[in-house]
C-alpha cells in the first residue's frame, strides 16, 4: 500500500535545528533554536541541499533559544531510578539557579500514552 498515493502521509515542511548539546553525568542539556527556510518550498519532497546559514530565519522572531534538559535512565519504569533521576534534576536545578529557572514537571504529565 502506497501511503502517499492514499494521501495518508505527505511532506509538509522542514526546519533546521541550531544549537549546542552539553552532557553532565546523566543530564543532557540541549540549548537550541529552530530556524526555517525564508522561501516557500513548493516541491513535495525534502530539499537536497541546505541554503546559506545567513538566509535561515528563526521561527521565534525574538531569536530566543530554548533549553531542554533530559535525564538518561536505564529503566524509566523503576521507581527507585526515577527518584534518583528526580534528585539529579533537583541538583542540576540548584547548580543553574540564577542562570536559568528550571522547572521539573510532574513525570505523569509527560506520559505520551492516550488516556
Amino acid at each position: 500500500m502506497d501511503l502517499e498515493a492514499e494521501g495518508i502521509r505527505r511532506y509538509l515542511n522542514e526546519y533546521v535545528l541550531e544549537g549546542y548539546r552539553f552532557i553532565l553525568n546523566n543530564a543532557i542539556l540541549l540549548l537550541h533554536r529552530i530556524l526555517q527556510y525564508p522561501d516557500i518550498h513548493t516541491d513535495p519532497s525534502p530539499r537536497s541541499t541546505l541554503p546559506p546559514f545567513s538566509s535561515l530565519v528563526p521561527v521565534d522572531v525574538s531569536g530566543a533559544y530554548l533549553l531542554e534538559v533530559k535525564l538518561r535512565l536505564s529503566d524509566g519504569s523503576n521507581p527507585a531510578l526515577v527518584n534518583i533521576g528526580n534528585q539529579e534534576m533537583e541538583h542540576l536545578k540548584t547548580m543553574l539557579r540564577g542562570v536559568v529557572d528550571l522547572i521539573v514537571p510532574d513525570r505523569l504529565a509527560l506520559d505520551t500514552r492516550v488516556r
